[in-house]
């Protein structure tokens, strides 16, 4: 009887190994150790000792061997005490246990495990892997041996990366100053691209909504009002929406701004949303129904059929961007457990290729979409490391130029994840990177990744392609020479490199050059991480890249904060700023590899969608946290291709008291109010109908409340400003939120004001102290009148050596606005 060895199964005690082992009588069993080594045939692959692993990884150093870890390997390594027993008790115990048959050959493995002990866990873990396949027989093994045993003198077989490169590192240190993309011809860097000129001209008018609708097709959106509209009225027929009105385009907007607004001004209930008065809970009156012509049955019923459009069975498959039905993809099964959102992504990614261009530079990451339940969803991951670790994970394909997300993946899970592309032939991490750079073939373009997707193998496979890389290396070390960089990293100073380079030979005949970049950075790593690579008691944390492009010249210094013992105050730290230098590689690397995190931030900060939008259907949580990307797209887009995005950025980024998110949330959610889609009979609502809170009038006898005397042209929303003073007890905790406030430490004291009705200032109370009431009042009435908001106290300020009442600097301010 005989059998083919299929799997290995790794226990932390060589006695307790097992193999399975398909028979010829068509059983398959699980063999232990003494089984193989009596009954295998050919020559006995060495099973791996345990017992100086981890002594044997320390003190490897030197030359600059491949390594030979699995590529889609993504743990450290560290091994634990249990890992360092004795294997002779454990297999003898084994042995007694179990009753196998004693080995003639006992006292050659033992001399046998001794020198496997000391090999590298990389090498040990590649000799276990040559056992699979291997022949197993009860019969005549002495004979079959004699015929496998290959000839004394064949040359060992070189590994090839992918199956077709040949990598070979040497041991000479190198200093890279000879860019590969540069030699190859590209020379620039293409800035990115936004075409709007598929949206219509109305929308095109628009100031912020134009820059939403451009991530989402509005063949989507007329889909999607068809198919709610025609289940809602099969329920509630003509009242479903109220009036008998129609969900067409412009009432689907108006619902998409309802959850910028909720985001706006998050913490209340629904009923106080639509609340046309203030309550003593709320104390504001929303009244959602007027702003957006959606009253609370309308919103709710839009809601309760909410869907998104879905690949039919039995229709021919023609474009998921098409406003009638599409049929299912090649390879999708009619059973897909992702049904309900494939099609909106498949036809995102596409209409994102179409109408942006990204440029030189990419970064490639993940993201998670938040959800709690495993058992509710498909493809729900855990992914510790995360902020929000639980949900669906997305691979993510981000431009480092502008910060928008353009192109994503959807984990789906093992089973479904391994049937992909390119995943038989490379495996499933090459793979997945692989599929989404593939658009982007021949066009020269960068792509920084992290440890999770940095390998020597994908590194070489995106340069046939005509793609770059520069890619971080953890685990994935395989034809890398990992071990031979951090042994020379270890004695370096602070910002010094290591850099080795090595030509490979490509499949189309050409020559490229491969390099391996290691750069001592700033910080403290974790005892795991200094365990696993050998640096205890190291300053410094070593960053190992694998790059095609780019070059070790000094580059732009890195700064970092430092912090020490306080010499003045016991028990405090003292913070100091310093610079660590850089060479060009590992500058691009880290200026770059967080933009998708960046994005995340964005797109999860202060309130995000999932705090407003709280549902049990996975797939609406889906699209919510989509739209969020959706519209820190926008955001990313209006800072940096329209001129007022530009100028709010630049005053937010010189210390300014603006916010450009909340500038351009709240400008979109008055935009979504008032889209052009709307019927022009519908009476519409301005931004300061939105952003100004009508409280109840504030009872002051210091102060008259009156109109001013702006022209109603100006000041349309028709609301007063009013100033309420304040006791000492209640504001001397607050801070001065005037724009431009030069107060010594910025506290509101005794004088101190409330704006009862503008009572937010980039989200934060409105307190003004006095010094913001005399010499930077102006810019106080300068952001009351940007919201169209009259300050009515007469009070007497000097600025500039002008003396003038509010009133009249706003008069100046509003007929300079007019001439502009």
């Amino acid at each position: 009887m005989s059998g083919v060895i299929q799997k290995y199964y790794y226990s932390p005690h060589s006695s307790k190994d097992r193999w399975d082992v398909d028979f010829s009588d068509g059983t398959t069993e699980k063999c232990a150790k003494e089984f193989l080594k009596k009954y295998l045939a050919g020559p006995w692959p060495i099973v791996p000792g345990k017992r100086k692993a981890a002594h044997s990884r320390r003190k490897r150093a030197g030359a600059p061997g491949q390594s030979t870890q699995s590529d889609d390997e993504n743990e450290d390594e560290c091994l634990s005490a249990s890992d360092l027993e004795d294997d002779e008790k454990s297999d003898s115990a084994q042995s007694d246990q179990e009753g196998s048959i004693p080995d003639v050959t006992d006292g050659e493995d033992e001399s046998s495990d001794e020198e496997e002990s000391s090999l590298p866990l990389s090498e040990r873990r590649r000799r276990l892997a040559e056992l699979e396949g291997s022949r197993v027989t009860t019969t005549l093994a002495s004979e079959d041996a004699a015929e496998d045993d290959p000839p004394a003198d064949a040359a060992p077989v070189l590994e090839k990366c992918a199956g077709k490169y040949e990598v070979v590192w040497t041991n000479n240190i190198t200093h890279i100053i000879a860019d590969q993309r540069a030699q190859d011809g590209w020379l620039r860097e293409s800035p990115p691209i936004l075409d709007l000129s598929s949206l219509p001209q109305e929308v095109l008018e628009t100031k912020f909504l134009k820059y939403l609708l451009i991530w989402y097709p509005l063949e989507f959106i007329e889909y999607q009002c068809r198919v709610i509209h025609e289940t809602g009225s099969a329920k509630y027929g003509v009242q479903f929406i109220s009036g008998g009105r129609a969900l067409d385009t412009g009432l689907f907007v108006s619902f998409l701004g309802c959850w910028f607004y909720m985001c706006c001004n998050p913490g209340y209930t629904r009923d106080e949303y639509w609340a046309e008065r203030a309550s003593e809970v709320s104390r504001i009156a929303h009244n959602l129904g007027e702003k957006s012509k959606l009253q609370r049955h309308d919103f709710d019923h839009i809601l309760e059929y909410f869907v998104l459009p879905e690949y039919v069975s039995g229709v021919p498959f023609t474009d998921p961007l098409s406003p009638s039905d599409c049929g299912l993809p090649e390879g999708i099964p009619p059973d897909d457990a992702f049904r309900q959102v494939r099609r909106f992504i498949d036809g995102l990614n596409k209409h994102w290729r179409t109408v942006f261009t990204p440029g030189t530079k990419l970064t490639i990451d993940e993201s998670m979409i938040k959800w709690l339940s495993r058992y509710l969803c498909p493809g729900w991951v855990k992914v510790g490391r995360k902020p929000d670790s639980m949900g669906h994970e997305l691979k993510t394909l981000v431009d480092s130029t502008s910060r928008i997300l353009f192109q994503f993946e959807l984990q789906e899970g093992k089973e479904y994840d391994n049937r992909k592309k390119f995943v038989a032939e490379y495996g499933a991490t090459c793979a997945m990177v692989l599929r989404m750079l593939e658009p982007f073939k021949s066009t020269g373009r960068i792509v920084i990744g992290d440890s999770w997707f940095g390998s020597t193998k994908t590194a070489l496979l995106l340069y046939e392609w005509g793609i770059y890389s520069v890619l971080n290396v953890k685990t994935a070390h395989k034809f890398f020479p990992k071990f031979a960089l951090l042994a020379a990293l270890k004695d370096k100073g602070l910002g010094e490199f290591v850099a080795y380079r090595t030509e490979v030979a490509l499949t189309s005949g050409l020559t490229m050059r491969l390099n391996a970049v290691g750069h001592k950075g700033p910080g403290k790593m974790t005892a795991k991480r200094a365990k696993s690579v050998g640096w205890q008691q190291v300053k410094g944390v070593p960053l190992l890249l694998v790059s095609t492009c780019s070059t070790t010249l000094p580059a732009e210094a890195r700064g970092f904060n430092s912090t020490s013992n306080s010499e003045i105050v016991p028990g405090m730290k003292d913070v100091t700023r310093k610079e660590c230098p850089q060479v060009e590689t590992s500058g691009m690397y880290r200026a770059r590899y967080g933009d998708v995190d960046k994005h995340n931030r964005q797109r999860t900060g202060k309130v995000a969608i999932h705090d407003v939008w709280r549902t049990q259907a996975w797939e609406k949580r889906d699209f919510g946290e989509l739209l969020g990307v959706m519209c820190v797209n926008g955001e990313n887009a209006w800072t940096r291709f329209d001129i007022d995005g530009k100028a709010t950025l630049a005053h937010q980024h010189a210390g300014r008291k603006v916010s450009a998110h909340s500038e351009f949330l709240h400008g979109l959610t008055g935009d979504c109010f008032n889209n052009p889609f709307l019927p022009k009979s519908v009476e519409s609502c301005g931004v300061e109908g939105l952003l100004a809170l009508n409280s109840a009038p504030a009872k002051s006898t210091r102060y008259r409340h009156r109109q001013s005397s702006v022209s109603s042209s100006v000041v349309s929303a028709n609301t007063v400003c009013r100033q309420v003073p304040v006791s000492l007890e209640k504001t001397v905790y607050q801070r001065c939120t005037a724009p431009g406030c030069e107060a010594p430490d910025g506290r509101a004291y005794r004088t101190a004001m409330k704006c009862a009705t503008c009572h937010m200032v980039d989200e934060r109370p409105a307190w003004v102290c006095a010094a913001a009431r005399s010499a930077c009042w102006d810019l106080h009435v300068q952001y009351a009148f940007s919201h169209k908001m009259a300050h009515t106290p007469k009070r007497v300020c000097k600025h500039k050596k002008a003396e003038h009442n509010q009133e009249e600097l706003l008069r100046i301010a509003s007929s300079k606005r007019l001439k502009l």
